[in-house]
């Protein structure tokens, strides 16, 4: 919606080849110019061909994937570290920069961190990540929810600012015929509420943050574009049971995952982590585990998983939750390693084809990181409930800081167990009778009697629909109408997952 925008591209690779790759994988850019430059981020000289005065953002991107070796990591995170350095050196003192930077290590961070802390915001991406794959195994069908969010195709997050004329946080949403309203930034001390109480008043000079097809279509109106049905809420809570479950691999992403699993499940709970060798470190660590995190019972399983005896001998029938990691590591190309992952889920559906029913656990819910975007559709047919693509997600959270650093705050937010988060309910928690033909006005108001922002509907019957965006469908027009059934879920931000 920007008039000439531009995306320069300064890298250390031939102009010709950059030029060819761009043009081969992105036909078509709409109005946006892409420039190449090659040249190495981390020299001044090299960065005064690409214009800095003139930009309104800067990504610096890491050298190799998270994947990577942790020496190939520490080679990437001091080449950021030298690129930000030389980017301030580099621009007009009088200009602000707006630089965002995947860094691996958190000393690396910190360092960043402290060469311009108005001007520089870093990524953890395995932090990130790993929360997204422990609240994706709380609702199936969030992954596909934060894929959209997240990236520019779709819906996004914006903060819009209008005369709302003491509207109130309930009656909003149906002030807007594109987007749904997530939270408040208040003009009075800058505190961001997501999801306010109904009660809350927009006073003047706040701005609210909301999901919308995009910015050149949000629209605040005086006058309502939709009117909901009164229905009675259900009632009831989503019950919270003790839980069992299975992480396929070690990476540094298991002691978060095990971390934010703490928070959420009940005491009594286990993790079992399966491991093809033995180690000694990571032994280590899951004794400290152990002692820190009570209630929470974590222990090794010592197999193969790309053997079918050695997945039934961790017994993945019995388990709540499945997450499989990519591996990766100094002799691992990506491919290679979304190859195992792959290999690793057929044989996993294999077991539980064979499986009687009376000894599993009934509704075992797979979910797994993949690297590469094009092995999307080939996952997708494993029987996996849930993937995370782990490049394009990072960059996509990349591409949004870029824009505005303030999504930062919704991130964390989002994607810490305090406050806030995105579920997937299903419909029998909001009405007491079902099928029944409702609008998504009428999912709003029905979950904001359960004090919830719903933002759209997952339909069952799509699920394994690739090309029907596996069911869900965020911010619908308010006035479509859907049949819900039992199975069918309400896309919720919610404070818990009951």
């Amino acid at each position: 919606s920007e008039r000439q925008p531009v995306i320069v591209i300064l890298a250390d690779e031939d102009k010709e080849y950059m030029d060819d790759f761009i043009k081969s994988n992105y036909p078509s850019t709409f109005n946006t110019r892409i420039v190449t430059r090659s040249g190495s981020p981390s020299h001044m000289v090299d960065l005064g061909i690409v214009s800095i005065d003139s930009c309104k953002s800067v990504i610096c991107l890491a050298s190799c994937t998270i994947s990577a070796s942790a020496r190939e990591k520490e080679i990437s995170d001091t080449n950021i570290i030298k690129t930000v350095l030389a980017l301030m050196a580099s621009r007009d003192p009088e200009t602000r920069l707006n630089v965002v930077a995947e860094v691996f290590y958190e000393r690396h961070r910190k360092i960043v961190d402290e060469i311009s802390p108005d001007e520089v915001i870093t990524v953890d991406t395995n932090e990130i990540l790993a929360k997204i794959l422990v609240q994706t195994s709380r609702s199936v069908g969030l992954s596909v929810v934060y894929g959209e969010i997240l990236s520019f195709d779709g819906c996004e997050m914006y903060f819009h600012d209008a005369d709302w004329g003491g509207v109130s946080w309930k009656d909003l949403p149906y002030h807007f015929p594109d987007g749904m309203p997530m939270g408040i930034r208040r003009a009075a001390g800058g505190g961001l509420l997501i999801n306010p109480p109904n009660d809350a008043i927009l006073e003047e000079n706040d701005s609210i943050l909301i999901l919308a097809e995009d910015d050149s279509t949000i629209e605040y109106r005086a006058q309502p574009v939709a009117t909901p049905q009164e229905f009675d809420l259900a009632g009831g809570k989503k019950s919270v049971e003790v839980e069992n479950n299975l992480i396929i691999g070690w990476t540094e992403k298991v002691e978060i995952i095990i971390r934010e699993y703490a928070d959420y499940v009940m005491p009594g709970s286990n993790i079992n982590i399966m491991l093809r060798a033995e180690d000694e470190t990571v032994a280590s660590r899951v004794a400290d585990l152990n002692k820190e995190l009570e209630g929470l019972q974590i222990q090794l399983v010592h197999e193969n998983p790309l053997l079918t005896e050695g997945l039934l001998a961790a017994r993945p029938f019995e388990h709540d939750n499945i997450i499989i990691l990519s591996q990766g590591g100094e002799d691992h190309s990506e491919e290679r390693t979304d190859s195992e992952t792959i290999m690793i889920l057929l044989l996993l559906r294999q077991i539980f084809k064979r499986q009687a029913p009376s000894t599993r656990k009934p509704n075992v819910k797979l979910i797994t990181e993949i690297l590469e975007s094009e092995n999307q559709g080939l996952v997708a047919r494993t029987g996996v409930n849930d993937f995370i693509i782990s490049n394009r997600f990072i960059s996509m959270i990349l591409a949004q800081l870029s824009e505005d650093f303030e999504i930062r705050r919704v991130y964390e937010d989002l994607f810490s167990e305090e406050g806030s988060e995105i579920y997937l309910k299903p419909a029998g928690l909001y009405f007491d009778s079902l099928p029944r033909e409702i609008t998504y006005a009428d999912m709003i108001q029905i979950a904001q009697k359960r004090e919830e922002v719903c933002l759209g509907v997952k339909i069952k019957e799509y699920e394994d629909d690739m090309g029907k965006n596996f069911g869900v469908k965020l911010i619908p027009d308010k006035n479509e109408v859907y049949t819900l059934g039992p199975e069918d879920a309400l896309v919720v931000l919610a404070e818990d997952e009951t």
